[in-house]
């Protein structure tokens, strides 16, 4: 992502550029996930990551404050429909001239996906998960239901099982959820 505003740190240990790399809470184990491949970046570019994971709650609002206060990530995991507000800031960088330059853009299947607006603004990462579908038996048994067999039953059957399970006003159970491959 580009500054709206030039950040005044970015500076890491030792003088190494800093790059801060936001993400959603994807899996409990996203740190973990992604500490490899970000020790090996820093390795190869010298440089530093500082990787945050931001909570769900407000996640586009914390964004456009963060952005537009020049205090956003360089690097962000976004959903589609957050880019065109970012585009029209100049907040996010168009990507096609360096996927040009390096020849790389045949590596990316769903690259079609990120063209908007007149560039490319992202690389996706979760549309090459597999389609299958799980169900949890012991959710169902507790549900007093058996796994779908229509859409309907299964669209029923996922709003019955999402649940505030403390009572803290939050979802605590989705009745589905989309899974990552990590």
């Amino acid at each position: 992502m580009q500054d709206v505003q030039k950040k005044e740190d970015s500076k890491g240990k030792e003088g190494k550029e800093k790059l801060v790399v936001w993400s959603a809470p994807l899996t409990d184990h996203d740190a973990d996930a992604w500490k490899p491949i970000f020790e090996k970046f820093e390795k190869e570019n010298n440089c530093e990551i500082e990787f945050q994971i931001v909570p769900w709650d407000n996640y586009a609002e914390k964004y456009a404050t963060a952005i537009s206060a020049g205090e956003g990530p360089d690097i962000g995991y976004m959903y589609a429909e957050m880019f065109p507000q970012f585009i029209e800031m100049g907040a996010v960088e168009d990507l096609t001239p360096y996927l040009e330059k390096s020849g790389t853009s045949d590596n990316y299947l769903y690259l079609d996906d990120a063209k908007m607006m007149g560039g490319i603004y992202g690389l996706p990462i979760e549309a090459a998960n597999p389609g299958v579908l799980y169900y949890n038996k012991d959710i169902l048994e507790k549900l007093g239901e058996k796994p779908p067999k229509t859409w309907d039953d299964f669209k029923r059957i996922c709003e019955k099982a999402t649940k505030d399970t403390d009572g803290d006003g939050k979802i605590d159970q989705w009745g589905l959820a989309q899974g990552l491959g990590f």
